[in-house]
């Protein structure tokens, strides 16, 4: 959203046929804007208790003092909302210092600022294991930070009764394996929703934020949160 509107609130209303519309709840704003190279945006994640059937949304809200100011603001002479999406949304919960395990993919999902002594320290998988960068082949110290790309190998793990030699980590939102959360994986992650995109493998599932399977805005929107520090 660019600008803030009075009060902050947006009010939320859904229609099966264009016409007759029901109020489901009225969003408060609590972030103030960010500003910058790639403009102004106000990102702002919500949800309802009802789940509601619509083909339709409404999106209203009025131009009035809003309480957030930026720049010395009381109220914004533009306000629009760019951008809203609706779906359902499932929590993908991974524990700080851990890697959560897909065996059947060969993936390995952490966190972005883990480094690989964190993980071992929490035993994730015991003492014995090496760690390499994906791209250059290079062995991983334990002060290096995990990377959606990198390769956990040279011992034997066992992940869902099956024996595996390697595990590809994938940093959920590092899109560009740099094993950080930044608004250029985000911009990865939009052109993937919006175009056709050239993510494949790890740099693919990074994008997935929330792990259901597809990449879609509801993924831009938590990237987008983690960039601003919002999750």
């Amino acid at each position: 959203m660019i600008g803030l509107p009075k009060d902050n609130e947006v009010r939320i209303s859904v229609s099966e046929n264009g016409y007759d519309f029901k109020e489901i709840g009225v969003l408060t704003l609590e972030a103030v804007p960010a500003s910058g190279e790639y403009g102004t945006e106000l990102v702002s994640g919500f949800s309802f208790d009802s789940s509601e059937e619509a083909q339709y949304v409404l999106i209203e809200f009025e131009i009035g003092p809003s309480g957030l100011t930026t720049d010395g603001k009381v109220v914004w002479e533009f306000t629009a909302m760019t951008e809203i999406f609706a779906e359902e949304h499932v929590p993908f919960d991974i524990i700080k210092d851990e890697l959560l395990v897909d065996g059947e993919n060969g993936y390995a999902f952490g966190n972005a600022g883990v480094t690989y002594g964190d993980l071992f320290a929490a035993d994730t998988f015991g003492d014995i294991y090496a760690a390499f960068d994906g791209k250059t082949g290079e062995m991983l110290s334990a002060d290096d930070i995990i990377k959606t790309g990198d390769i956990i190998t040279d011992w034997l793990l066992f992940v869902d009764s099956s024996d595996v030699d390697s595990l590809t980590v994938v940093v959920r939102g590092d899109v560009n394996g740099s094993g950080t959360v930044s608004q250029i994986d985000y911009l990865f992650a939009k052109l993937q929703v919006t175009t056709e995109g050239n993510l494949f493998g790890p740099y693919l599932a990074a994008a997935d934020y929330n792990n259901d399977g597809r990449i879609t805005q509801i993924d831009c929107l938590l990237m987008k949160r983690a960039v601003l520090g919002l999750n």
